[in-house]
């Protein structure tokens, strides 16, 4: 008993000791040849690795397909009923947007005019950290660049062209230390100025608190305001972040953080606003033509505006026909 014991022993160490010395010659000779214990070993190693990435793609398939989707029909239905809500909130605010341009043209109001973009690509960035600049290139060659002209992309305003030369221009962004936004916070209708900080998308400045309702808010969306004719009007700034003063009767000192990311845009929209279209309906004049040029139609409204002088100076003070 004890000599087959050991006889078992011995013959385990010696296979043990022949398997890495066979193993070892097989691979003495250059790797593109293969002996047939070789080839055998890497047929099952191959079998092998073929079944464990196949159960362990099977795991993972049904893992994404059934276990981790369990309960995203009600997700579903949530987001159906609130698509269904959103597109009817569309459909109310459409409406009222074509009832304000129709009660503008009826009052003689300018047209709000509409906004032409033209796509840019950014070629270069400011390397300084105290000038927040980068440079554009117009994809289209007949779009003529000229200073102070927005650029912006589709989550927000980016900044302005500071100076143009042929299809390059170099922007001005909204956080540099130079840069000036006349703002409106949209909850409250409040306007006020801000200049950029010259870092991080970060803007502080003045925002008018006349009223308790003028009071604004971290959260609150602040919007381009059309003033000053840097920018058109309504186009996203980015949020309140901090109130860092309030004075009664006078202003608010804001902290703005704007919506996109500055430093990380490829692509931009030089944004120019139509000039606006104006309407004579207000003082009974005929329209102007589509086609006619700015200094017609403000002849046409000169005219109107002259006769009603006319007339309500032969018509005397008191309403009476002057003699």
């Amino acid at each position: 008993m004890l000599l087959s014991r050991r006889a078992r022993e011995l013959s385990l160490s010696v296979l043990l000791f022949a398997v890495p010395v066979v193993l070892l010659y097989g691979n003495v000779g250059h790797p593109s040849s293969l002996n047939v214990v070789d080839r055998a070993v890497l047929r099952l190693a191959g079998g092998m690795q073929r079944l464990v990435v196949g159960g362990v793609g099977a795991v993972v398939s049904a893992w994404d397909h059934y276990i981790w989707l369990r309960g995203l029909d009600a997700k579903n239905e949530r987001l159906r009923r609130r698509n269904l809500e959103l597109r009817a909130n569309n459909e109310i605010l459409q409406a009222w947007a074509i009832q304000g341009r129709d009660l503008e043209q009826e009052l003689g109001f300018a047209v709000t005019p509409p906004l032409a973009t033209y796509p840019a690509d950014v070629v270069a960035r400011g390397v300084s950290p105290f000038f927040q600049v980068l440079k554009i290139r117009m994809r289209d060659a007949n779009v003529r660049l000229r200073p102070g002209q927005a650029v912006a992309v589709p989550g927000g305003v980016l900044g302005r062209i500071m100076r143009a030369y042929g299809r390059y221009g170099d922007v001005l962004q909204i956080d540099d230390a130079q840069s000036r936004v006349e703002v409106m916070v949209r909850r409250t209708g409040s306007r006020g100025a801000l200049r950029g900080l010259g870092r991080g998308g970060k803007l502080s400045g003045r925002v008018e608190y006349l009223s308790p309702r003028d009071e604004v808010h971290a959260g609150d969306q602040v919007v381009t305001s059309g003033m000053g004719g840097r920018y058109p009007r309504d186009l996203v700034l980015g949020r309140i972040t901090r109130v860092l003063r309030r004075i009664k009767g006078r202003y608010q000192v804001v902290e703005v953080q704007a919506t996109v990311s500055l430093t990380r845009q490829s692509e931009v929209f030089l944004v120019i606003a139509s000039p606006p279209r104006y309407t004579a309906a207000r003082a009974g004049a005929r329209p102007a033509a589509e086609g006619a040029t700015g200094s017609e139609k403000g002849t046409v409204r000169t005219h109107t505006k002259t006769g009603a002088a006319n007339k309500a100076r032969a018509r005397g003070p008191e309403g009476r026909p002057s003699p």
